[in-house]
């Protein structure tokens, strides 16, 4: 009885091992990435509209929702990038 318990917990171990590598590697690492480069998108657009506003091409320093989709396009791209990274063969 004992040593059937021991293999279906060991079992169960490696599932969740299984599974937690896969939600990782696929959902978690791509996100927190994709967040990454939303913020940097985000970064560089509100730099330049500070600078143009300083140097006096920009009459106010506004944050739009464009800026803000801009930016969700960032987090598009660097979520698919390391997405499709998980494809690449391992080789290389």
């Amino acid at each position: 009885m004992e040593e059937i318990n021991s293999r279906s917990i060991l079992l169960i171990a490696e599932t969740k091992s299984k599974a937690w590598n896969f939600l990782n590697c696929f959902v978690l690492k791509p996100f927190g990435f994709g967040i990454f480069g939303f913020i940097m998108f985000l970064g560089v657009l509100i730099l330049t509209k500070f600078l143009g506003c300083c140097v006096g091409t920009i009459e106010k320093f506004v944050i739009e929702i464009d800026d803000l989709l801009l930016s969700v396009l960032g987090f598009v791209l660097v979520f698919l990038i390391k997405f499709l990274e998980n494809f690449r063969d391992k080789e290389s």
